[in-house]
């Protein structure tokens, strides 16, 4: 599964809890438990009375996101994903809830965002998997025949088998940019249900939040500038170019591909999104750094209950009316 880079801190010092340990915290009404998983870390923070309920939760949360890793990484070629892609599609093919699920969902935000995001560029990451390796841009000739695979258009979902079919031969799916959001929102939603509503889960810094802890306002999440926000009950969620980009002649492409152009964006955008679940957080940072700014502000503007901001390379921050709020003074 494609990571984007971490950029939040959970910053809990203020509120008596660990931030950096990677175990419960039985001391304090904080506990914290983290696993590699998806190609990051991931991180549960609970506030709770009763330690070894919420260490026992947590624990759980996090299998739910290793469970759903096996579903939806197109890192692995034995998960249900690259399963699909490899799967002959001269019919429907029947999938799991998980997928099919998780897959209109994705396909839901393409149709949204005009194809800014779109599930199906895996053909074009391949090409620039190679290119890390070699050097070499991929040839204008390999990404014209990759755009042929491409297109969310291209993928039929058929709801009363539940099933799958790709209109066209050797389309790769790549849920980067939702998947980590995806899964970090299914796991907030199960400690929900076992009783800890005061909770946040962190898969690499894609972050969901339910209500604060006792006593705040909030739970206070430090960004990659320094700077901090306070949120609850929401989501939240950054993109920027990390250490993943290629520097190729006097040109450094970020690891965020332009589904419309299969190349990799060259602006060194940064964003930071606000949204009411880590999903849509996740797709729209994205999005937000490949849109010009202007149009990328305007579409958050436009879309109920996310703020964001924007930052190119050597120009200051462009940022939704609404997104000030949540600032830290």
């Amino acid at each position: 599964m494609r990571c984007l880079p971490l950029v939040f801190v959970l910053v809990l010092a203020a509120c008596g809890a660990e931030s950096t340990a990677s175990r419960s915290v039985p001391s304090s009404p904080f506990v914290r438990v983290s696993r590699p998983v998806m190609g990051t870390e991931a991180h549960v923070v609970l506030y709770a009375r009763d330690p070894k309920a919420a260490f026992d939760a947590a624990q759980a949360a996090l299998d739910e996101i290793q469970r759903l890793e096996n579903v939806l990484s197109d890192y692995d070629p034995e998960s249900e994903l690259m399963r699909l892609c490899a799967a002959e599609h001269d019919e429907p093919v029947p999938v799991s809830r998980d997928l099919y699920d998780a897959l209109s969902l994705a396909l839901d935000f393409a149709r949204r965002t005009g194809g800014v995001y779109d599930p199906t560029v895996g053909a074009y990451t391949h090409l620039w998997r190679e290119a890390r390796k070699t050097g070499a841009r991929p040839s204008d000739e390999a990404l014209a025949e990759a755009r042929t695979r491409v297109g969310w258009q291209k993928v039929e979902m058929h709801p009363p088998t539940r099933s799958v079919r790709f209109t066209v031969k050797g389309l790769q799916l790549d849920l980067g940019g939702f998947g980590k959001g995806y899964a970090a929102q299914a796991a907030w939603a199960m400690l929900g249900i076992a009783g800890f509503p005061q909770c946040l889960v962190d898969v690499g810094g894609d972050i969901v939040v339910g209500a604060p802890p006792e006593g705040q306002e909030g739970w206070r999440v430090a960004l990659e500038d320094g700077t901090a926000v306070r949120v609850h009950d929401c989501a939240i969620a950054g993109s920027g170019p990390g250490d993943r980009a290629i520097e190729i002649g006097d040109v450094r492409y970020g690891h965020i591909l332009d589904p419309r152009t299969g190349v990799g964006i060259t602006t060194g955008a940064r964003s930071t999104v606000i949204a009411p679940d880590a999903a849509s957080a996740d797709v729209f940072a994205t999005v937000l750094c490949i849109l010009p700014v202007e149009a990328g502000i305007a579409t958050a503007e436009g879309t109920s209950g996310v703020e964001a901001r924007v930052k190119l390379t050597g120009q200051p921050e462009q940022t939704t009316s609404g997104f000030a709020r949540y600032r830290i003074p």
